[in-house]
């Protein structure tokens, strides 16, 4: 788990750095080989960090881990979406291997899907050198204790938005854009400056006009009906539930796509994408 600045800023940097890495080809299958290296001749990140990718199969519900050991680099150790290494969809769990040993990176999670990508890389670009790879798998019907399980990527992202120092400005396109998918942030903007900054009109990120929040709980998922991740939020609000439904798109990273509040039934109270288009059907007869 990431605890300090320093590993926020990387992951930042590497979650960019593979959405332009160069085309890759599956190293291997089932099982993952014990050693590896990192070579010149491998394909690199946009930050020139070196990677080998392997495509894990993968029981739903049982918990994978993985662990990387080098003597000559930092390691790290990224779970991918995406059919193949040459298409990557979006890092969903990560470890820079920053937790007191920086010569180990080991990630533990609860698969949701029947394949992922595993990569494999150092924290600094043009390192090379050999390392260790480690697996483990507990089927989803084993009980008693086990590892920790990492927070999903997109869990920190969401996180970000309710922490203090984090506010989305609809008043500078540059804000919006870093939290929206293009589409919407471009709509976001339009409806601040249509209607004299009122904007949407009420908070949607805590569904209501203020806040007083308690009991917040993350929960993700991989592919929700519409085959696309996503996250639940869900809290209090003046000490009424509230349940928050997060779609989410992967660019540079990862960003709303649309977000809907949800009833106790389950039924869709509002999404976003419906208000503001209503707001600009309004502003901009």
């Amino acid at each position: 788990m990431i605890r300090r600045l320093q590993g926020l800023l990387a992951l930042i940097a590497i979650a960019t750095a593979l959405t332009g890495m160069q085309t890759a080809t599956a190293r291997q299958t089932d099982p993952l080989p014990t050693t590896g290296s990192l070579a010149a001749t491998d394909p690199i990140m946009n930050d020139g960090s070196h990677f080998d990718c392997y495509v894990v199969p993968a029981e739903p519900g049982s918990i994978l881990g993985f662990g990387m050991t080098s003597s000559t680099f930092q390691p790290v150790l990224m779970i991918a979406r995406g059919p193949d290494c040459a298409s990557p969809g979006g890092v969903l769990y990560f470890d820079l291997g920053d937790r007191g040993d920086r010569r180990q990176a080991g990630l533990h999670f609860r698969a949701q899907s029947s394949q992922y990508l595993l990569i494999a890389s150092s924290m600094a670009p043009g390192q090379t050198g050999p390392y260790w790879l480690a697996t483990s798998t507990r089927p989803a019907t084993a009980v008693g204790d086990g590892p920790r399980l990492n927070r999903p990527a997109p869990e920190f992202r969401i996180r970000r938005l309710y922490g203090p120092d984090t506010v989305i400005d609809e008043s500078d396109p540059s804000s919006v854009s870093a939290w929206f998918t293009p589409d919407l942030a471009v709509a976001l903007t339009r409806l601040h400056q249509a209607n004299d900054g009122i904007g949407v009109g009420f908070g949607y990120l805590v569904d209501g006009q203020d806040s007083d929040l308690s009991t917040i709980t993350y929960t993700f998922y991989e592919a929700g009906s519409d085959g696309q991740p996503g996250m639940r939020v869900r809290f209090s609000n003046f000490g009424q539930p509230v349940d928050l439904d997060f779609k989410l798109h992967w660019g540079s990273d990862w960003v709303i796509a649309n977000i809907r509040s949800l009833a106790p039934d389950g039924n869709e109270k509002w999404n976003l994408r419906d208000v503001v288009a209503a707001g600009l059907r309004e502003a901009e007869p």
